[in-house]
């Protein structure tokens, strides 16, 4: 099945531009500027999972020849009179992609593992940032292009890496980074119920950081 969504072009020196009144100024590498630029496009939510249930995902994009921007994906329309003229707007129906049909992607992910360790009789998660080498020797994959084709194993096979992108951001008052990485491909779809979710839903975690939106096309 299809589904409708809203796609919003939100130029990032617009969005840095916004709230003249804060103090301490926003800036584009810092996680928390990210999801507040873009959860601000919205009309005040009542609950802690809006951005969840009204499927708000968003991707930095960064196109040669072109200021860069945030690609916005809602079920919801945004509501800034403010901007008026300033973003770009529009409803579109993305079609269902049946079994067996190739795609070009591109997807930005959160590359990280998580596994649970017991020290002392206490539990913690431990976090581990995936790496770009080495490349596995039978199928020529680095370790994140294979964590990207595990993650989207429900739903595609034969996946070809064509472009790939790494951005590393501190997330503020936290000892870590927000490892994102973005990657054009190629692909096979397996399952399309599968690949409709992960379009309309997104993909792996920090979601309300930039993290999860995959947008595809048929192939030509």
């Amino acid at each position: 099945m299809s589904f409708m969504t809203y796609l919003t072009k939100f130029p990032v020196h617009v969005a840095l531009a916004r709230k003249p009144e804060k103090t301490q100024r926003w800036r584009v590498d810092d996680p928390e500027f990210r999801h507040r630029a873009v959860m601000g496009l919205f009309p005040d939510f009542e609950d802690n999972q809006a951005r969840s249930r009204n499927n708000i995902l968003f991707r930095y994009e960064f196109i040669p020849g072109q200021a860069p921007y945030f690609l916005v994906q809602s079920d919801c329309d945004v509501v800034a009179p403010d901007l008026e003229g300033v973003i770009e707007t529009k409803q579109v129906e993305y079609p269902s992609y049946e079994n067996g049909t190739p795609i070009i992607f591109r997807l930005a992910l959160n590359t990280v593992t998580r596994r649970t360790i017991e020290t002392n009789g206490r539990k913690r998660e431990v976090i581990t940032p995936v790496a770009l080498q080495p490349l596995d020797a039978e199928t020529g994959l680095n370790p994140a292009e294979k964590h990207v084709a595990y993650k989207l194993s429900t739903a595609l096979q034969g996946i070809e890496f064509l472009n790939h992108n790494r951005q590393v951001l501190q997330v503020p008052k936290v000892s870590r980074a927000l490892q994102i990485d973005t990657f054009d491909c190629m692909g096979v779809v397996t399952n399309s119920q599968a690949l409709e979710h992960i379009m309309h839903a997104g993909i792996g975690r920090a979601k309300a950081y930039g993290c999860g939106l995959l947008t595809a096309r048929r192939a030509a």
